[in-house]
């Protein structure tokens, strides 16, 4: 019965032709491509972007576990998959998620509401994720350790400042970089 009211909702529903993976199945066959340049940003900044369209809809995914994320085989670009606003009314929320809790915000799984705060929470724990078997940088770690915050009222209120805190961050520590370059060719 709810899926046939999720079919009722489904405006359109397009994919291109071609062959497509889950970023869980994209790590377990190529776990190297997260030490590949830039592509920790890339797939970050799509999932942010994509993340602020939904807000803008009013819609939130709620879990971007890695068998969430649809990749098509050679393109960078993620869709995101079940996203959890259609599910917001199921009375079994652990069965729902299980095996992909750790991606879901706490006030989800306790059924205490959710926002847009829950996305921030859930991206934070995918960023973790990926950076799981190398050096997170200090940017991530940073708005990582905000974005994981246990209490909402202690994370980011939107993915745009999400966003802007990482680009900012990003900023100061290329600029520090700098600075110590131009230092050590002073000398």
């Amino acid at each position: 019965q709810m899926a046939q009211r999720l079919m009722d909702d489904i405006v359109d529903l397009e994919l291109e032709q071609g062959s497509y993976q889950t970023l869980s199945q994209l790590l377990t066959n190529d776990p190297a491509i997260v030490t590949g340049s830039g592509y920790i940003n890339r797939l970050v900044g799509s999932l942010l972007d994509s993340t602020a369209a939904l807000h803008a809809d009013g819609q939130c995914q709620l879990c971007f576990a890695p068998q969430n994320i649809l990749l098509k085989k050679g393109d960078d670009t993620p869709m995101l998959l079940c996203h959890g606003s259609f599910y917001t009314g199921v009375n079994d929320v652990k069965s729902m998620y299980d095996g992909m809790e750790d991606f879901v915000a706490p006030e989800v799984m306790s059924r205490e509401g959710a926002d847009e705060r829950s996305d921030v929470y859930s991206l934070g724990r995918l960023i973790e994720y990926l950076y799981s078997t190398g050096s997170m940088p200090y940017e991530y770690k940073q708005v990582v350790k905000k974005a994981v915050a246990v209490n909402p009222d202690d994370r980011y209120n939107t993915i745009e400042q999400m966003k802007s805190d990482l680009v900012a961050k990003r900023g100061i520590r290329r600029s520090v970089g700098g600075l110590v370059a131009a230092v050590v060719l002073r000398w």
